[in-house]
């Protein structure tokens, strides 16, 4: 029965042409997939005389390029649906946005809109250039899937096809460059109202209060984004101020009175710190402790930030690389706004998304 079971494959790629044939060939001169059956039929006579004009071509190649394909798209969903919760949160009035906020949406929508309408023309030049320039599959012969797969998997943007979406662009150097400005701007601002004495006659309204001058001492662009960099930079350094800024453009982080340790312990060590604080410079929102205050902070070897129980701040290891650095507020910091913990809000709120690449992190230790 087995044996039996195994002369059918069930995930073939059929024949458009003979549906009940597996289309395992490509004729470069039609620019399609055909069966056995299409090559023993005209126009398929010059199989015979010049095998070059075929070659055998595996599920397997596509299967790797798709699975590689899978994370771009998710991100790019991900990244529309952001979009579209701040559009409505604007519509509806939910809360109040910055100009360079807005920019970045006007600038995101049209993006979006821009690559919709490429992919028209793309498509239309396609198929007015088919019959005089057949493109060239042979890119995806097995020496060389594994440098497409490479190269599809560092793309941002989806495209039409396999080389499309090879040649597709990164994020802009100007966006970049905006996100890089604006946290500059905002983390400057922020220690900035530090410095004013109370009794000034211009008191500039501050998100929170820290006593104490404020002196860098890590800088992940500079020292790098591992734990080991972290711990190397800001361990017993007494208390601190972190800001970071997510793959999103959003500029958060936290206070702690208590110094950064490096335990020697697989699971880390939970801390109390009742002066400890979590807040949002792009949102201009402060959330204090209201429950677990035995675990206000984690230090672990393997982590660089790491706030509250249930994660509401967690920053892990080589975080400008992966997406296992997360949000999740309310476990120990109070989301308010009305959110609950686990919330799709609260677990957005700080950085953007729930998961994310970290783009900066600066560290300071407050000297009183």
């Amino acid at each position: 029965m087995i044996r039996n079971l195994q002369q059918f494959d069930f995930y073939l790629i059929r024949c458009d042409e003979h549906p009940d044939k597996k289309a395992h060939m490509f004729c470069k001169e039609q620019n399609k997939m055909v069966c056995s059956r299409c090559l023993q039929s005209n126009p398929h006579l010059h199989f015979i005389k010049d095998h070059t004009q075929h070659f055998s071509f595996e599920r397997k190649y596509l299967d790797e390029s798709f699975q590689k394909m899978l994370p771009i798209l998710k991100e790019e969903m991900n990244q529309i649906q952001i979009l579209m919760d701040n559009i409505h949160q604007f519509i509806n009035k939910e809360r109040n946005f910055r100009v360079l906020e807005l920019k970045m949406m006007i600038e995101k929508n049209f993006k979006i809109l821009s690559q919709s309408y490429k992919k028209i023309i793309l498509k239309k030049n396609e198929i007015e250039e088919e019959k005089q320039q057949p493109v060239v599959f042979d890119q995806i012969k097995p020496s060389q899937s594994q440098p497409l797969i490479n190269k599809t998997q560092e793309q941002y943007t989806p495209g039409i096809m396999i080389q499309s979406i090879i040649s597709a662009p990164k994020i802009s150097q100007e966006q970049d460059n905006a996100k890089q400005n604006e946290f500059r701007r905002l983390v400057d601002q922020c220690l900035e109202l530090q410095k004013v004495q109370k009794g000034q006659r211009s008191q500039p309204q501050k998100l929170f209060q820290i006593k104490g001058k404020s002196k860098l001492i890590f800088r992940a662009t500079r020292d790098g984004f591992k734990a080991l960099n972290f711990h190397q930079s800001c361990d017993n350094m007494g208390p601190t101020i972190s800001f970071i800024m997510s793959e999103h453009g959003q500029v958060f982080g936290g206070y702690t009175s208590v110094s950064w340790t490096n335990p020697d312990n697989k699971k880390g060590v939970w801390l109390k710190d009742s002066e400890a604080f979590l807040f949002s410079l792009s949102k201009n929102t402060i959330h204090q402790q209201y429950k677990f205050p035995d675990q206000a902070l984690r230090h672990h070897k393997d982590v660089l930030i790491a706030f509250g129980r249930g994660n509401d701040i967690r920053i892990n290891d080589d975080c400008n690389n992966n997406r296992d650095s997360l949000c999740n507020l309310g476990g120990t910091f109070n989301p308010q706004l009305d959110y609950k913990w686990q919330d799709q809000q609260a677990q957005e709120h700080l950085a953007g998304s729930y998961q994310f690449k970290v783009i900066e992190i600066e560290v300071y230790s407050i000297q009183q």
